[in-house]
C-alpha cells in the first residue's frame, strides 16, 4: 500500500509566495507528477495555489522537485522534496537486495547510466530502456522456442521454426546478430535467410553444432541477401546427406569460425554469388567437395583447412578467386575462371581443361611441373604461372637434340628479383644436347646445357626485365 507524506514545507508557507503557486515534478526534470490532497491518497490538481501565508497542504507518494512561486510568476523556491519518504520506505520485492526504495532506484540508476531505468552506455547517447538495447543488438534464439516445450538446443527438439523466428525478428527491428548458445540445434528443413546484414552467431566451432536432421536437406540457404555472416559454428549432418551445410546465390558473404564434416557432401555451395570471404579458423569438410564455387566473382579464402572427398575447393567460371595460405589438399580451376591467385597454401592444384586468364601462383606446395618429351621433339612450353622450379625430362629416343621453346606468362619488364630454376634431365638413352628455339634463355658464354645418359644439368636464371640470364649451373646425376 502507498504512503502519503505531507510536505511540511508547503504546510509552513513560504511569506514571498503569497497567493502564488507550487508545481511538482519528477526528480531533475519538467514532468508533472501526481499529487494528493490527504493522507488517503485524494488526488488533486497540480500545481496547487498557495495561501496568503504561501502555504498549502500537499501529500506525496514519491521523491519530487518542488518549484514555487509567487503570484506575479517569479520563482521563490526550486529544490527536491521527500528525500526523508523515499529513503524510509521499505521494499518488499526479492528482486531487489536493497532495503528501501531509494536505495533500489539509486542503484538502477548508477546500473543503467540514466534516470527512470534508461540506458545511457557512454557520454552523449540518448538514454533507451534495457529491453530496447538489447533488442536493437541480439536475437537469442532460446528466447523463440515454444512456450512449455523442452530446450531447442537439446539435440532432440527441431530447433529450425525457432531459429528462423529469430532471424526474422532482427531483420525486422533492425538487429543484426542472432545467437544461438552452447548446445545442439537439430534442423528438421533449411533455414532460409533472404535479410540484409544478419548475423548467425554461434558460441564457438564445436561449442555450437547445428545438426541436419535429413539425408537430402541443406542446412542454410541463402537467397537474394548480403551482409550474411555465419561465425563461431559447426555444421554436422545426423547421417550423410547430399545437402550442403551452407548454399548462396547472394553477395557479402562471410564464414569465421566455422566446421562442417564429412557428413555432409559439400560445406559450402556458391552459385552466382560475389564479394565471399572464408576466413579465419575455418575447418570445411565434405564428402564431395568442401568448396564449390559457379560464376563467383570476388571469391577470398585465407587460411583454415579443406577436405573433400573429390577436391577440395573447386571454382567453375569464376573471377576474381584469392586462395591465401590454405591448407587444401586439391584444388580445381576451370579454364572459364580468371584472375584466380593462390599463394602460400599446402597441397596440390589442378586445372580442369586449359589454365584460367592471368593465374597467378607462388610458395605454394604445388611450386613448378615436369615437362616430359622425346628426344628429337620440341618440349612443351614453360608456364610460368605454374611456378618457378621446372623439370623437363628427356625420357626416351636415344641420343639427340630437345629443342626447349620460350616461356609463356612472362614476368613484366618491371617484375625485378624473380628466379626461376629448369632441370634438363636425360633419363636414359645417350647424350642429349638442349636446343632453344627462342631468345629468351641466355647461357653464359652461349653454352647451352648438354649432358650424358642419367644426368641432370640444374640451371639458375634470374629474370632482367626481358630475358632470363643464366646465374649458375650444377650437374648430378639423375
Amino acid at each position: 500500500m502507498a504512503s502519503y507524506q505531507i510536505v511540511h514545507d508547503l504546510l509552513v508557507g513560504f511569506p514571498a509566495a503569497d497567493t502564488g503557486v507550487a508545481y511538482f515534478y519528477s526528480p531533475g526534470t519538467t514532468t508533472p507528477i501526481v499529487i494528493y490532497g490527504d493522507s488517503s491518497g485524494t488526488a488533486q490538481t497540480n500545481p496547487v495555489t498557495l495561501d496568503s501565508n504561501g502555504a498549502a497542504r500537499v501529500y506525496l507518494s514519491q521523491l519530487a522537485r518542488m518549484i514555487v512561486q509567487d503570484a506575479n510568476g517569479a520563482t521563490v523556491w526550486d529544490g527536491t522534496i521527500n528525500a526523508q519518504q523515499d529513503a524510509t520506505v521499505a521494499t518488499t520485492s526479492t528482486a531487489f537486495s536493497a532495503a528501501t526504495l531509494k536505495a533500489a532506484l539509486d542503484t538502477a540508476l548508477t546500473k543503467f547510466g540514466g534516470q527512470d531505468f534508461q540506458y545511457v552506455p557512454s557520454g552523449s547517447w540518448v538514454g533507451m530502456s534495457p529491453k530496447a538495447w538489447m533488442n536493437g543488438v541480439v536475437r537469442n534464439v532460446m528466447a523463440y522456442g515454444s512456450v512449455g516445450a523442452t530446450s531447442i538446443n537439446d539435440g532432440v527438439t527441431p530447433a529450425d521454426a525457432a531459429i528462423a523466428a529469430a532471424i526474422a525478428d532482427a531483420q525486422a527491428n533492425g538487429a543484426s546478430d542472432v545467437f544461438l548458445p552452447p548446445g545442439t540445434y537439430l534442423l528438421n528443413s533449411p533455414v532460409a535467410i533472404n535479410t540484409t546484414g544478419v548475423t548467425i552467431r554461434g558460441a564457438g566451432a564445436g561449442v555450437t553444432t547445428i545438426k541436419i536432421n535429413s539425408a537430402t536437406n541443406n542446412g542454410f540457404v541463402v537467397t537474394s541477401a548480403s551482409g550474411v555472416r555465419f561465425r563461431g559454428l559447426t555444421i554436422i549432418a545426423a547421417t550423410a546427406t547430399t545437402g550442403a551445410a551452407i548454399t548462396t546465390n547472394s553477395g557479402g558473404m562471410t564464414l569465421d569460425d566455422v566446421t562442417t564434416t564429412t557428413s555432409v557432401d559439400k560445406a559450402l555451395v556458391m552459385t552466382g554469388s560475389s564479394n565471399v570471404t572464408v576466413q579465419g579458423n575455418c575447418s570445411l569438410a565434405g564428402a564431395t567437395y568442401a568448396v564449390s564455387a559457379t560464376t563467383v566473382s570476388q571469391l577470398t579464402i585465407v587460411g583454415g583447412v579443406y577436405n573433400g572427398g573429390t577436391a577440395s575447393i573447386i571454382t567453375s567460371g569464376c573471377t576474381g578467386v584469392a586462395v591465401i595460405g590454405a591448407n587444401a589438399f586439391l584444388m580445381t580451376f576451370d579454364a572459364a575462371s580468371s584472375g584466380v591467385a593462390v599463394v602460400g597454401c599446402t597441397g596440390s592444384l589442378v586445372f580442369s581443361g586449359a589454365q584460367p586468364t592471368g593465374f597467378f601462383q607462388r610458395g605454394n606446395g604445388i611450386d613448378g611441373s615436369t615437362i616430359t618429351v622425346a628426344t628429337g621433339a620440341t618440349a612443351t612450353a614453360i608456364d610460368l604461372s605454374l611456378g618457378h622450379e621446372f623439370l623437363i625430362n628427356a625420357s626416351s629416343g636415344g641420343a639427340g637434340t630437345v629443342t626447349v621453346p620460350d616461356p609463356t606468362k612472362l614476368p613484366s619488364s618491371t617484375t625485378r628479383n624473380y628466379f626461376l630454376t629448369v632441370k634438363y634431365r636425360n633419363a636414359a638413352g645417350g647424350a642429349v644436347t638442349w636446343a632453344f628455339s627462342g631468345t629468351k634463355f641466355v647461357h653464359v658464354g652461349a653454352a647451352v646445357p648438354a649432358n650424358t645418359a642419367l644426368h641432370t644439368i640444374t640451371v639458375l636464371y634470374l629474370w632482367d626485365g626481358t630475358v632470363f640470364r643464366e646465374i649458375s649451373r650444377g650437374d648430378t646425376l639423375t
